[in-house]
């Protein structure tokens, strides 16, 4: 876990910067922001096949609370990884879904209302050949996955980093990834990202030839024409495949298209 706190702790010394950071016109410092930590699901470590999805960065979460130093800030992010289990996700069972364990602005963030959510636990059954899987209180389909986002630090109650918080962070995020993959030890990387100004950042991390690289309009006439941007296998023989968002699609086909690159 040294090279993951080294991370963390690359990552504070980076961002938390004295004039802070301009959001919506606002002036907004490093302890308002979220500081996101990757997890894995308390049965990820048992599958033949361990599915790792990565986003771009949180659209709303919380702060770590050692913020007065940058060893502090790591040596606590770190801990927080190694129990990091998915504990926000908890099963409804009047509705027989999974939802946030806490209300927020008068409700529940319901995983099935979204997009991401939504899709990628069609993928993950697909893979894994669960097709008929149906959650419970005991067997959470996320306890069978890991979850990562390729910038950690985001704006606290929306949106995505800003230019600018997304430069400062961004060397040390590809060494906090690096130490998340080799902990995790995924078969499979699904970048939920795009290609486009998002993983391409990071490919080099890689080092191999991604195939069929492409851009894929978030809006407009191809929009339904193809998921997949990229793919690839690694020298460790991890397959990765770098897709479009899923809003806005056509939900089977992009779940269709992204398990066909994979196999």
């Amino acid at each position: 876990m040294e090279q993951l706190e080294k991370g963390y702790k690359k990552l504070y010394e980076a961002t938390n910067i004295p004039q802070g950071y301009t959001l919506n016109k606002e002036k907004i410092q490093f302890e308002q922001l979220s500081h996101f930590i990757g997890m894995k699901g308390k049965k990820y470590d048992t599958q033949q096949i361990r599915l790792l999805f990565v986003g771009r960065a949180v659209n709303g979460w919380e702060a770590l609370k050692n913020l007065s130093c940058a060893d502090e800030f790591a040596v606590e992010a770190t801990k927080k990884f190694e129990n990091n289990f998915f504990d926000w996700v908890v099963y409804d069972k009047e509705k027989g879904v999974l939802r946030n364990d806490y209300v927020e602005n008068g409700e529940y963030y319901w995983l099935n209302d979204s997009p991401f959510w939504r899709t990628n636990k069609k993928i993950w059954m697909k893979l894994s050949n669960n097709l008929d899987f149906k959650d419970n209180y005991n067997d959470r389909w996320v306890d069978y996955i890991a979850w990562t986002n390729l910038y950690k630090i985001a704006p606290k109650d929306t949106g995505n980093p800003t230019t600018t918080m997304a430069k400062k962070q961004l060397n040390a995020c590809k060494n906090i990834l690096k130490a998340e993959i080799e902990k995790f030890k995924p078969t499979h990387i699904l970048f939920v990202t795009g290609y486009e100004w998002w993983f391409e950042c990071f490919a080099d991390m890689f080092a191999i030839e991604f195939n069929n690289v492409k851009k894929n309009e978030y809006r407009g006439e191809n929009k339904n024409s193809f998921f997949v941007e990229a793919s690839g296998t690694t020298a460790d023989g991890v397959k990765i495949v770098v897709s479009c968002r899923p809003e806005l699609r056509n939900e089977n086909l992009y779940v269709d298209d992204i398990n066909n690159s994979f196999n």
